[in-house]
């Protein structure tokens, strides 16, 4: 069977964060994805201006803080930001699939760094198995889960059917609610693991495989180098944007500046 892929990016205008005057080329972009050099047969891109305060804002009108109280805390409207992302890149999709009049039977998602520098190959189902890494895939329905903890799913790398990935999409509209029921918490790989477990696994006919048998994403793929940003941990890594100030006495929740 011929396998064709495609590509849909919802990412910045910008290269970095903290840095919009390095703008992003869209052609150039597109032309790194498809063919020889990135070996997608077609690649669709959607490049936004990143405004922080955007989000800071949204963050506020859904009652979040501007910086929850975990172990490793993180700023809650920077989260939103990022499921924006899968939102946006996985309605690329949906609207591709419309077009087409087919649906794809596979999806990942993933960051292109992770893509092009630290997923350095997959691994081939072990004997006895006579399945392709695509069909394992398939039938494991949905890889991302992570061997050491179960209950978190990696947020760089997942691969899966149709039906669990798009599910992804939803991330955004429910961050609020969940970031609550889960301890005021805004760990992506946590909200993703719930995410996919209501949506997905919970689903699937009896009997279910339990968490801690996997599928496990270790078994699939190999991503190596990857350093994290830890800065992004730190109370002073980003400051209220223009526009928004933080009100100490409502918890940390960003309120508009007068």
């Amino acid at each position: 069977a011929v396998v064709r892929y495609e590509a849909f990016v919802a990412s910045s205008t910008q290269h970095r964060e903290l840095n919009p005057c390095e703008s992003v080329d869209a052609g150039e972009y597109a032309a790194m994805l498809v063919g020889e050099r990135g070996g997608f047969a077609r690649a669709e891109l959607q490049l936004e201006p990143y405004d922080d305060t955007v989000f800071a804002l949204r963050a506020r009108d859904l009652g979040l803080p501007w910086r929850d109280r975990m172990r490793w805390p993180l700023h809650p409207h920077r989260v939103l930001s990022s499921f924006s992302t899968y939102q946006r890149a996985i309605r690329l999709a949906r609207r591709r699939e419309a077009a087409a009049g087919w649906t794809y039977d596979l999806v990942a998602t993933t960051r292109m760094d992770v893509a092009f520098h630290y997923l350095r190959y997959v691994i081939p189902p072990r004997p006895p198995s006579a399945l392709s890494w695509l069909e394992a895939v398939h039938a494991a329905g949905v890889v991302g889960r992570r061997r050491k903890r179960p209950a978190a799913w990696e947020d760089r790398f997942i691969i899966g059917r149709r039906e669990a990935v798009f599910s992804l999409e939803a991330l955004p509209d429910r961050f609020a609610a969940r970031f609550r029921q889960l301890g005021n918490q805004s760990w992506p790989e946590v909200h993703i693991a719930q995410l996919l477990e209501e949506a997905f696994w919970d689903r699937q006919p009896a009997p279910r495989p339990q968490p801690s048998k996997g599928p496990f994403i270790e078994h699939f793929v190999r991503i190596q180098g990857f350093h994290q940003n830890k800065d992004k941990y730190r109370a002073d890594y980003v400051k209220p944007p223009p526009g928004v100030r933080v009100n100490p006495a409502g918890g940390g929740v960003p309120e508009p500046s007068e």
